[in-house]
């Protein structure tokens, strides 16, 4: 849907770098992204539709199949619902294309948007039509896609991965940002890697953190991820009534996980939607390299 700094487009660039027996091109639904430049690393330029959101995005389905038209796919691979639906619809029926649904998350039922509800009942009803397969990242978004009403048949697991050996902690690296972020080597630092959205349930880790902070008072809470920078007024707004401001340190988007991952002594998610995260298997491969 987007090339913006989430897991699922940490893992995007990682597939396009290692498939190099095939040519790729992304196509994002909407506008610019931090991913932008790992893509152009990764030797992929994103086409970016900014077809925007809603209804609104219907307007942008002709560009959308000119684009994938102009690219002459062998297969077209969506993630997320809103892709799915959109470009899984374009590909097959208009190009007649082999297309391969992706779903990353676990459904949130009533929580989610009615956006999203509308998005993902329209998704179930066409998924014995619409993908070939349909590659879900866990056991657990299989078993919820499937209660959604997907085509259980078309489910398969595909299990997100991490190459280990990319990931271990630096001493070097755990000195160095701390000594930047102004954390002392006693203090228990805890790492929060998300982006700033309803999904993350920064609210909820907030309230955890205070109860943390009650136990150790020392401790220090890193925030890393879009949309945690110091100008997001509500976080910040919430990080005050902690009445403990100095223990969050907002980090914003991060190209430097790896260094950050060396500073934290402690992994976090408060996610409310993840079915197999990337980063908590990143922080489990830190633990045992």
């Amino acid at each position: 849907s987007d090339v913006c700094s989430s897991d699922l487009e940490f893992m995007l660039c990682r597939l396009v770098a290692a498939l190099t027996d095939f040519e790729h091109a992304v196509v994002s639904l909407s506008s610019d992204g931090q991913m932008v430049a790992a893509l152009n690393a990764a030797g992929v330029e994103p086409l970016q539709l900014n077809m925007g959101r809603g209804v609104t995005a219907l307007l942008g389905l002709p560009r959308l199949r000119h684009a994938l038209a102009q690219f002459n796919p062998d297969l077209v691979q969506t993630w997320m619902c809103h892709a799915d639906l959109l470009g899984g619809v374009v590909a097959r029926v208009s190009l007649n294309v082999p297309v391969a649904w992706g779903v990353h998350q676990v459904h949130e039922g009533a929580e989610a948007r009615a956006t999203t509800r509308a998005v993902q009942y329209i998704c179930a009803k066409l998924s014995s039509k619409v993908p070939n397969r349909i590659v879900v990242c866990s056991d657990a978004a299989r078993t919820s896609t499937i209660a959604a009403g997907y085509d259980a048949e078309r489910c398969e697991v595909i299990y997100n991965g991490i190459p280990t050996d990319e990931y271990f902690r630096s001493r070097e690296e755990r000195i160095r940002v701390r000594t930047l972020l102004n954390i002392g080597e006693a203090d228990i630092a805890l790492l929060l890697p998300a982006r700033w959205h309803a999904d993350k349930d920064y609210p909820n880790f907030i309230a955890a953190a205070k109860r943390v902070l009650a136990r150790l008072p020392t401790a220090k809470f890193l925030l890393a991820g879009a949309g945690t920078e110091t100008s997001n007024i509500e976080l910040q707004r919430m990080i005050e009534a902690t009445g403990a401001h100095d223990a969050f340190v907002p980090l914003g988007f991060r190209q430097d996980m790896r260094s950050v991952f060396s500073a934290a002594d402690v992994g976090v998610l408060s996610s409310r939607t993840e079915a197999m995260p990337n980063v908590l298997l990143e922080e489990i491969g830190r633990a045992h390299v």
